[in-house]
């Protein structure tokens, strides 16, 4: 029975303080009493007997005090764990519904963004075109008039093609060169508003597809608002690459207009801004009633693919 005790103290001492400094102090003291005790009882000449067996149980304790208290820290690791994996999960689940929120929020600046350079360029541009045809008409030139019409009608089939592919979200399978779709938005934007479009591209680098829609779209945006505001007589437009970034700059001698006093519903600059600045970039504009209207736009190169 004193043995038990004994050794019961030494494991209670180990479970408590650990082996330590003071675990083993208390571990060394409850073994010293208990060989005074055993051998008060058994006498001197089973010392020897009792090392050997009070060491061998000591060691056994030892490793099974260990064991269990390492069994327990673990116990209560894990319940810490699920507490914080449960935390973990209601804030993905509250990720999850923001990442939902901002992704239907995105889709409908991306459908807007869709219509406006759709619908709402292509019906401007028309608009243009048959305000040019009925003044022709109204001078008697008959032969220009239905040359416009002519192109007119050409634009109204892109417009729907245009609409239907942003309406089913088709992408080319060999999205075009950027040298040759800036080409082609000047051309247009030369044939529907009669204004000269002189071009100054260098632009060997192909470009990732989602930049160079930017561009275009930009590009578009900007060339319609000219055609309707800014009562030029000339456009220029720079294309190049310099200090690894492509730089778009289109430049008009208009009546120009204050950038930061755009009337609500016009939201055609800011379909700029968004785009270029989903695509790691940004857009500059310089305008005044004397030097008309500049728009810059920078990209990085490293913000896009190289294919």
């Amino acid at each position: 029975m004193v043995f038990a005790l004994f050794m019961g103290l030494i494991g209670e001492s180990v479970g408590l303080l650990g082996i330590k400094r003071w675990g083993l102090l208390a571990l060394t003291y409850y073994l010293i009493l208990s060989m005074i005790c055993f051998t008060n009882l058994t006498g001197i000449n089973s010392v020897g007997g009792y090392w050997l067996v009070a060491i061998l149980v000591v060691i056994f304790i030892v490793i099974y005090v260990t064991m269990y208290m390492r069994q327990a820290e673990a116990r209560t690791q894990a319940q810490e764990l699920a507490v914080e994996l449960e935390k973990a999960n209601q804030q993905l689940s509250d990720y999850a519904d923001r990442v939902e929120d901002l992704t239907i929020s995105n889709e409908r600046q991306r459908i807007a963004r869709e219509l406006h350079d759709t619908l709402s360029q292509g019906l401007a541009g028309l608009i243009l075109q048959l305000e040019a045809a009925d003044a022709n008409l109204s001078n008697g030139n008959t032969d220009k008039a239905h040359l416009i019409i002519q192109h007119s009608m050409e634009q109204a089939r892109a417009t729907l093609d245009s609409s239907r592919r942003a309406i089913d979200d088709l992408r080319q399978p060999e999205p075009e060169n950027l040298e040759n779709a800036i080409r082609k938005e000047a051309s247009r934007f030369t044939t529907s508003s009669t204004i000269p479009c002189v071009l100054h591209m260098d632009i060997e680098q192909p470009v990732k597809e989602s930049v160079r829609e930017a561009i275009i779209r930009s590009v578009a945006e900007a060339l319609n608002n000219i055609a309707i505001h800014a009562d030029a007589i000339r456009v220029e437009i720079f294309a190049v690459i310099k200090d690894d970034n492509l730089i778009i700059s289109i430049k008009d001698d208009g009546k120009g207009f204050d950038p930061d006093q755009i009337p609500a519903g016009h939201y055609g600059i800011l379909g700029i801004r968004e785009r270029v600045h989903f695509v790691g970039g940004k857009v500059n504009i310089t305008s005044s009633p004397t030097s008309g209207t500049t728009l810059d736009i920078q990209i990085p190169i490293t913000e896009w693919e190289i294919r």
